[in-house]
């Protein structure tokens, strides 16, 4: 009996000393370590940025064009952009239906979506439609 404690024993010592030393060592005292931390506190933080233009045209004459622009500032906790855009012309389901696809011939709509300072440069855009 003695002689099997004994080494049941010394194979316990040898386990934990080799899952405490080295590489495998910093993994169990990382997870140790984890297990004590908190709950992470998640800011879900929403900012919304939208524009509403209407244009006026009674022929098939090009509109004035429309510009805005807008500053979104970014700092690192940022993890996520999701740009949603939508245009949306009047009555233009309705007449579809009845003339086809001619009705968007003479629509056009650009956006661009700069890096901070490359338009001041002269620069191409990081995101354009």
């Amino acid at each position: 009996m003695t002689r099997t404690s004994a080494a049941i024993c010394v194979l316990a010592v040898l386990l934990i000393s080799t899952m405490t030393s080295g590489c495998l060592g910093l993994a169990v005292q990382r997870e140790i370590m984890e297990s004590w931390r908190d709950e992470p506190i998640v800011i879900e933080k929403e900012e919304t940025t939208g524009w509403d233009h209407t244009f006026e045209s009674t022929g098939l004459e090009a509109a004035d064009p429309y510009e805005e622009e807008e500053l979104i500032q970014f700092d690192e906790s940022v993890t996520q952009l999701v740009i949603n855009f939508r245009a949306q012309f009047p009555w233009s389901s309705q007449i579809e239906e009845f003339f086809g696809n001619e009705t968007n011939e003479f629509r056009y709509v650009e956006v661009r979506l700069w890096e901070p300072g490359v338009k001041e440069a002269g620069g191409d855009p990081f995101w354009e439609v």
